[in-house]
Order: structure tokens, then C-alpha cells, then sequence
């Protein structure tokens, strides 16, 4: 990850940080690990997960690397809640970005599927699939927080005219017990 311009404004944290590149995993060389210490703050450790295959896709959507970081630069603003599965969305202060927590499940899902999906991404760059620039996490307190990073398709200059939010119906949301040999379809509901 390119480090952005001394011209760039940083919050006051993050200008009293002292940042140090920590040696890169041996499991995984393309992983990258930074620690912040800020000075009223317990240390901070941030992991940049496939830095180079990232920068490549947001490259390929005309993202550089200092408008990525600078859209970090102040506090995100915390307009979308948890969700079903339990993680948290939030929207960068730019809203051109959206972070979605992550568990080390989803991590190592994503990891292994990102050839693939680079590779998809080049063949058809006007794809609607979520763009994702950048997935992280940080370990604060002695606990890791995983997170990624996508492109956030609601901030497109062209006018919405209309939103659905297609999370599903809270109502009737369980399922009987499958019995091994019989075909299952699926049931829609319309609530």
C-alpha cells in the first residue's frame, strides 16, 4: 500500500502515531502488517491482507491508493446497523466506501476465492458483483477485528430513483429439517 502525500490532512491520532512496518507473515509474504502507537493509546496492530491484489482492483476501477486512504481520514459515519448476520456495515465520511465486518471464516473465504474473482473482475469490468478494494483488520485490546472494504454503488452520481433492500422478511424465517434423498426447493415470501 502506497502511503499518502505529507500534504494529505491525517486525524490528530493518527498524526500522533508512531508507524512502524512489522515484519511480514512467513505463511503468507503478500500479507502485510503495520503497528500504530498512538500516544494516549494502547498499542494498535494493522494487517493489510493481499495488498498488491487489492491495489490491482482498484486500479482497475480508477481508485488510487491515496484517495482510498484519504477517504479513511476522519470518523466513518455509522449510518448502517447491524445486520442479520451479525456484522456491521459502515459508510467511510467520503460514502464512496462501505467496511463490512468480517469473522476469520469469511476472511479465509474470500482469500482463497480472490484469484478467481480478480480474474472475473477483468473479463467484466461493468459487472454489478460488490467491488471490493481492501480487506484489513486491526487487533486492538488483544482482540482482532476483521474488516473489508467495497465500492459503494449508492454514491453514484447518476440519480436513484428508487432503493430496495432485499435482507428478506424477518416473518416465518426458519426451515424444517432436511430428510437425506428428497429434493428441497425453495419457497419465496412476498411479505
Amino acid at each position: 500500500m502506497t502511503v499518502p502525500p505529507r500534504s494529505m490532512s491525517m486525524s490528530r491520532e493518527m498524526r500522533n502515531s508512531t508507524v512502524r512496518v512489522v515484519e511480514e507473515p512467513r505463511d503468507n509474504p503478500s500479507n502485510m502488517r503495520f503497528t500504530f502507537m498512538p500516544m494516549a493509546l494502547t498499542e494498535m496492530q494493522f494487517y493489510d491482507f493481499q495488498p498488491r491484489v487489492f491495489a490491482s482492483i482498484r486500479q482497475l476501477y480508477g481508485v488510487n491508493d491515496a484517495e482510498y486512504i484519504f477517504a479513511f481520514r476522519s470518523t466513518i459515519n455509522e449510518r448502517i446497523s447491524e445486520g442479520r448476520s451479525g456484522a456491521f456495515v459502515f459508510n467511510t465520511c467520503d460514502r464512496k466506501y462501505l467496511v463490512k465486518s468480517t469473522t476469520s471464516k469469511e476472511k479465509d473465504v474470500l482469500l482463497r476465492l480472490l484469484p478467481t474473482y480478480l480474474r472475473y473482475l477483468k473479463w467484466n469490468p461493468g459487472t454489478l458483483l460488490s467491488r471490493f478494494f481492501g480487506f484489513h483488520a486491526m487487533k486492538m485490546y488483544g482482540q482482532i477485528f476483521y474488516f473489508i472494504v467495497m465500492g459503494n454503488f449508492l454514491s453514484a452520481t447518476e440519480v436513484i430513483h428508487r432503493r430496495y433492500d432485499i435482507k428478506g422478511s424477518w416473518v416465518d424465517r426458519n426451515a424444517p429439517a432436511c430428510v437425506l434423498g428428497i429434493q428441497y426447493s425453495t419457497p419465496f415470501s412476498y411479505n
